[in-house]
């Protein structure tokens, strides 16, 4: 998916690690990007949820220094931006 994984315990973030990647999901949060690329990140966040017993999984916009677009619990989107 061209992002890193970071654990903090707590909550687990998806934190594109490519510009192309990043482009691509703020493309998306501005309405005028590719909806199945990003419903890949939206699946795999609702997947890794449900495998560490309802973790929230966060997905970011910019490299882990922007801000939240995706959470999700118990694979169901909590917060969507």
């Amino acid at each position: 998916m061209g992002c890193s994984i970071e654990d903090d315990g707590t909550t687990i973030n998806l934190i594109p690690a490519m510009s192309a990647t990043i482009q691509n999901v703020q493309l998306y949060i501005s309405g005028q990007g590719n909806t199945d690329y990003y419903n890949k990140f939206l699946d795999a966040a609702k997947d890794i949820s449900l495998k560490t017993g309802g973790k929230p999984v966060s997905i970011w916009s910019k490299g882990g220094d922007g801000e939240v677009t995706i959470t999700t619990q118990n694979g169901a989107v909590v917060y969507s931006i």
